[in-house]
Parts: C-alpha cells; sequence; structure tokens
C-alpha cells in the first residue's frame, strides 16, 4: 500500500500534492495526488477520479438515495480509483458486491495499491474493455455506473445502441443504470436521451459540462 508522509498529507490540505507518477498502453501519464483528504487520479489532460468527491455520481446517488439500500451488486464501467464505490461506503454506508471494469491494468493496479476504501470486501477487479465484459458477462446487476472517458473525450461505445441494448441485458428488472456523460451543448445531451428513451426509462441531470442520465429498464 501506498502511505503518504506526514508533511506531504498537511500540505495537500493547501494544493494537490503528487504522491506517485505511472503510466501505460493506454496513458501516457497517471499522476496519483493527495488533496483535501481524498486521492485524486490525473491523467495528461483530465482528472478522472477525486474520491468522495467526484461530482458526477455524488449527484446520480442522491437521486436514486430511496433505492440505494435495495441495490445487492453494482456494476462499474471505467474505474478511476473507485469514487463511486467510495461514496456508497462513505456518505451511504453502503457495501454491496462489486465488480469493476477497466482496460487499463495499470489503473486497476493503482487501486489495490491505495487506501482509497473503506473495505475492499467484495471488490473484484476485471481487465476489460466495458463492453468485453458486457458481452461475456452472466451476471445480473441491481446497480450499474457508467464512466468511460478518454482524457475528456467520453468514449464513442457509450453512444451505440449495441452497447445499451448489453446494458439493458445486464440490470435487472428493478436494477438503476447512472451514465456519466459530456457533451458541448443542450442539443447534443437532448438528442443522446433521444435515444437512451428508446431502451430506458430516463431521466437527466445536467452539470455542465457532464450530463447524469439515470435509466431503468422499461416494463
Amino acid at each position: 500500500m501506498l502511505s503518504v508522509p506526514w508533511y506531504k498529507e498537511i500540505a495537500s490540505y493547501l494544493l494537490p500534492i503528487t504522491i506517485f507518477k505511472e503510466y501505460s498502453e493506454q496513458h501516457e501519464s497517471l499522476k496519483i495526488m493527495r488533496y483535501q483528504g481524498q486521492w485524486l487520479l490525473e491523467s495528461k489532460e483530465a482528472l478522472y477520479s477525486s474520491g468522495s468527491s467526484y461530482k458526477p455520481f455524488k449527484i446520480g446517488f442522491e437521486a436514486i438515495e430511496m433505492g440505494l439500500k435495495e441495490t445487492n451488486n453494482f456494476l462499474l464501467l471505467g474505474a478511476g480509483l473507485c469514487s463511486a464505490v467510495k461514496i456508497l461506503q462513505e456518505k451511504y454506508d453502503h457495501f454491496p458486491s462489486c465488480d469493476i471494469i477497466d482496460y487499463d491494468d495499470k489503473i486497476l493496479a493503482l487501486n489495490k495499491s491505495i487506501p482509497t476504501l473503506i473495505s475492499f470486501d467484495q471488490l473484484h477487479f476485471h481487465c476489460y474493455k466495458a463492453e468485453d465484459y458486457l458481452a461475456i458477462n452472466k451476471i445480473k446487476y441491481d446497480l450499474i455506473g457508467v464512466d468511460l472517458f478518454k482524457e475528456m473525450e467520453m468514449a464513442p461505445i457509450v453512444q451505440s445502441n449495441k452497447f445499451l441494448e448489453q446494458l439493458k441485458r445486464t440490470a435487472t428488472a428493478r436494477g438503476i443504470i447512472i451514465i456519466n456523460t459530456i457533451f458541448q451543448d443542450k442539443k447534443r445531451a437532448k438528442g443522446y436521451q433521444e435515444k437512451l428513451a428508446k431502451h430506458f426509462d430516463v431521466s437527466r441531470i445536467d452539470y455542465n459540462p457532464n450530463y447524469i442520465f439515470i435509466c431503468k429498464p422499461l416494463i
């Protein structure tokens, strides 16, 4: 496990402090940083994770708070530093079985080396592209989080009808899917919402430039 010298921990409450640097075939630069008690994961151009302060999932979970305790398992597509899991554990005291999917094995290794979570029990890491995992997966999930980006660009697969059908098949009948996206304007976000509506009962939360979609299987 990575540890932080006491003087860096104190300094990190004033400004972000780099603790560790890494690179991979998928990312030419990955930085693990410490800031105000949180672990951050930064690539060359984007902040992938900001601990329990990560707004897209904070907002998404607040929108479905009443149903969270009924979720027994959670699939996270796009690992970051497991901010979504951290929020579930810290804010909601909820510890579902979790499958964490990422195509970058270095990011998965970083998750295992940093004490980001209250508990790693029932936490399973899998190195796959999201669509490949969905193609072979046999488990139905009560809660699915989609957080798929390459730097500041949303992964193209998130907009494909095949991927959306895969998500639909992977959710339980009462399942909830949270999709974090980035669009440059509301018109494009609205167009994506219309596409989602062909597969799900969907609502949208605007947090410019992020648009968070809450999806439930059509009955």
